[in-house]
């Protein structure tokens, strides 16, 4: 009988260093979806509905991808990057048309562009738990425009995951953050998290799209965005 209840005791402390070990260990694969957070003179606009309501981050050991989606599937927004010594890639999708744009190394995904640098401050000891992770503060400054504040964890493993946007010098996943686009700010915010395993064709570029221009493919989205005002 004692041996038998060593075995059950024995049996319980292993499984918890074993559930600790997992517990402890930082995923590198899964999706996040942010929801999107429109200035009050657009969310009141009937039009907005047809906008993104979410954003979903997916990434799968350095693999990322970003995508939008409008409301009746009418329009799409994808940004890829297959790993943080490589190009990346916007593809938008208008009802059946596919175009994509791959850029050089160095450079951001349009709709995170910004001609100038930001200031970046992360001397901050305020931290926040955003769907069951501790985030830190930092500080986002641009010369014109109020500063903001993001939240970003270390709790994922994922090298550079801002690559390509201006905030790629905060080190960890923004959980909560802001992007200034054509004279609207956007807030965006994790309200989910899934650590399961993508499946790896979504970060695959797709073979039918047509090759086209960063211009070409911001003018139609800013001519989306002009229309839903």
């Amino acid at each position: 009988m004692k041996n038998l209840l060593y075995i059950a005791v024995m049996s319980i402390v292993i499984q918890s260093c074993v559930n600790k070990e997992i517990h402890n260990e930082r995923p590198d694969a899964g999706t996040i979806t942010y929801s999107i957070k429109y200035p009050e003179e657009i969310a009141d606009l009937p039009t907005t509905s047809l906008m993104p309501k979410h954003m979903k981050f997916s990434f799968w050991q350095d693999h990322t991808r970003i995508g939008l989606k409008g409301s009746f599937n009418i329009f799409a927004l994808d940004f890829y990057s297959p790993s943080t010594q490589d190009s990346c890639s916007t593809l938008f999708r208008f009802i059946d048309n596919k175009l994509i744009h791959t850029a050089p190394l160095a450079s951001n995904f349009f709709f995170f562009d910004q001609d100038i640098k930001p200031s970046i401050n992360l001397n901050y000891t305020e931290t926040k738990e955003i769907e069951g992770l501790t985030c830190k503060k930092a500080q986002i400054s641009y010369p014109k425009g109020d500063p903001f504040f993001v939240y970003y964890t270390q709790d994922i493993k994922l090298n550079n995951p801002n690559r390509h946007t201006p905030l790629a010098d905060v080190p960890g996943v923004v959980l909560d953050f802001y992007v200034d686009y054509n004279d609207i700010r956007f807030h965006f915010s994790a309200c989910k998290i899934d650590f399961e395993t993508p499946e790896h064709k979504l970060f695959e570029l797709p073979t039918d799209a047509k090759t086209s221009s960063k211009s070409e493919i911001e003018g139609m989205v800013l001519t989306l965005i002009n229309n839903f005002q």
